[in-house]
């Protein structure tokens, strides 16, 4: 039933300053943490292994803020889409552009770390339920796996990433290239081949 769906990728990614451009400081995504509680009720999405893998890169690793150690799955008028951020760098990946009613669930590492595959299985869908905080995948043979997501306010990436991108906005600016790198490698998970990212600052 997923043939009549237009799946697209899009990452974003949010300039830094050259002044703020250490991966230790806090707080590098102004304005990111006036965030989204999980709602996750009645939802309904598939995933490929490809897009978990991909947006983990930008997931947090051994952070105290644990909401980040995983990404945000979230539907609204614009479709399904996923966030994924450790506070540094962002990433969003629409994957289904057909409107839903508002919803959004974060998903953990340690459970999408098991469901993310290997390259050979790329292509293949996940099929997620989520009924509040409990989520259940079928996997491509008809298991199911079944977690608990993260009771958790997650960071308002729309206040980070522009829903109207203008060219008289653009401007030169400096990048940190650790964070850019991050992008060069889920574009390996989605497409097969690392590729640079287009940079533009607005």
């Amino acid at each position: 039933n997923h043939g009549h769906h237009h799946w697209l990728h899009h990452v974003s990614v949010k300039p830094i300053k050259p002044q703020t451009a250490n991966p230790c400081f806090r707080g590098l995504l102004p304005g990111l943490f006036q965030g989204f509680t999980s709602k996750g009720f009645n939802m309904k999405f598939a995933i490929q292994r490809k897009h978990i893998r991909a947006m983990l890169c930008f997931a947090a690793k051994k952070d105290i803020r644990y909401y980040l150690q995983g990404f945000c799955v979230n539907q609204d008028n614009r479709g399904t889409y996923i966030d994924s951020t450790d506070g540094h760098c962002l990433g969003r990946l629409l994957i289904d552009d057909q409107p839903m009613p508002e919803n959004r669930v974060i998903l953990p590492s340690v459970n999408l770390d098991a469901l993310k595959g290997t390259k050979k299985q790329n292509e293949e869908f996940l099929h997620f339920t989520v009924d509040g905080l409990s989520v259940e995948v079928i996997l491509p043979n008809g298991d199911k796996v079944q977690f608990t997501a993260q009771d958790a306010r997650y960071p308002d990436c729309d206040r980070v990433i522009p829903l109207v991108f203008k060219t008289e906005d653009e401007k030169p600016s400096n990048f940190n290239p650790d964070l850019l790198v991050k992008f060069v490698d889920a574009s390996e998970s989605l497409y097969g081949k690392r590729q640079c990212p287009t940079l533009l600052q607005r």
